[in-house]
């Protein structure tokens, strides 16, 4: 719709694939004014920045072919559909490693349509973790092939259009590309019916294939834990609150579970420090376990109140552990750090799906013509420890 309105606008003697491709390349040009040091910063609130860093920090290092590739794809823009357009875009930004440099994939030109199942990488290799009800016999099933390929051999065509610093963070933030239906199809994964063939295997069953199509993003899905039953394990009983925190008697244990470092306007984070303060004078020896698995970052300054409260009780408090898996990411990779390096805490889990130095305070950017956002970094946040979690 969007493109057929702006066709509707098209001069006279002008073609609706001309007026298409002028467009494109006009959202070209406001990208690279943006992306390089000459172009104006965009904030959070996309407001123009007259004072902060402008364009891309480190340019031209983290994307020395720029030019060339965007010269390459507004030639080839003639023989090209908008999701392969989108795609070689995603691919160009991406290319710079940078956690925050990304195009977010639309919900238009060919994206919207997503697979009815939801996957995640453990271990062993990548399994079925949600799934619609027409497909619930998927749930829980280990996913052996993807059309003829492995899950290995298909992340690995997907990686560079996926901005990733490690391996964690590409299983952790490759997961959402593997359902949309313009990327499989893009790499050649659909069958004749356009339908995704996947080769599934319960525990210790017998390997099975399902044809999967393609629908709504927003069917409902029915998750595999929810099957079971069960009583939710603590860490994932709060998935929805900022942070959270609670003295375990068995154990003898302060647990903190921080989700996102934002202030909750419900709860501000001091006073929620205060209250763990309060809670630690009561347990003077208890052991404290500080949950960051699940926080994909924002303000690493949230935590700073924590970190020097916990600074502090070194002395009347037992052994301090932070907890890190794939899902922390940005700033709470940094906090991961700090509190290890200044409240000398264990790390304790998985690789995180970052690193302790990174391109960070990201800019916002949405191209006139297509609507894509486009996110890029303004700052470099550098080494503060010789290990990274």
């Amino acid at each position: 719709l969007l493109v057929s309105a702006l066709y509707a606008g098209a001069g006279a003697g002008q073609s609706p694939g001309a007026e298409r491709d002028e467009r494109w390349r006009e959202d070209f040009k406001v990208l690279s004014k943006n992306l390089s040091p000459r172009g104006p910063s965009v904030d959070f609130k996309r407001v123009i920045s007259p004072l902060g860093q402008r364009g891309q920090k480190d340019f031209s290092k983290l994307y020395p072919n720029f030019e060339v590739d965007i010269e390459t794809l507004q030639a080839d823009i003639p023989k090209l559909d908008d999701s392969e357009i989108v795609l070689r875009l995603m691919k160009i930004i991406a290319s710079a490693n940078v956690e925050h440099n990304t195009v977010q994939p639309p919900m238009t030109m060919g994206f919207y349509f997503r697979l009815p199942l939801q996957f995640g990488w453990y271990p062993d290799g990548l399994a079925v973790v949600a799934a619609s009800s027409d497909y619930r016999q998927a749930l829980g099933t280990h996913v052996v092939k993807i059309a003829d390929k492995t899950p290995e051999e298909v992340l690995a065509w997907i990686a560079s259009y996926v901005p990733h610093e490690n391996e964690a963070m590409l299983r952790e933030d490759g997961m959402g590309l593997l359902r949309v239906q313009v990327v499989l199809k893009h790499l050649g994964l659909l069958n004749a019916q356009e339908r995704l063939v996947l080769t599934l295997q319960k525990p210790n069953g017998t390997p099975f294939q399902l044809a999967v199509p393609f629908g709504n993003p927003k069917t409902p899905l029915v998750a595999a834990v929810d099957t079971l039953h069960a009583k939710p394990s603590l860490s994932r009983s709060r998935p929805n609150d900022y942070y959270w925190q609670r003295y375990l008697e068995d154990s003898k244990t302060l647990y903190v579970q921080i989700n996102r470092n934002t202030n909750d306007p419900a709860l501000p984070f001091r006073r929620f420090v205060n209250d763990f303060l309060a809670e630690a004078d009561r347990h003077e020896g208890a052991r404290v376990v500080v949950d960051l698995r699940f926080n994909g970052g924002g303000d690493s300054r949230l935590i700073l109140p924590l970190r020097s409260a916990l600074e502090q009780r070194l002395s009347t408090l037992g052994h301090f552990y932070v907890l890190i898996a794939s899902g922390t990411m940005g700033s709470a990779v940094d906090n991961a750090v700090d509190l290890k390096n200044f409240a000398h805490a264990t790390l304790i889990g998985e690789p995180s799906g970052g690193t302790s130095s990174s391109y960070g305070d990201p800019k916002y950017l949405v191209l006139p013509f297509s609507k894509l956002v486009v996110q890029y970094t303004g700052k470099w946040f550098g080494v503060k420890s010789s290990e990274a979690p």
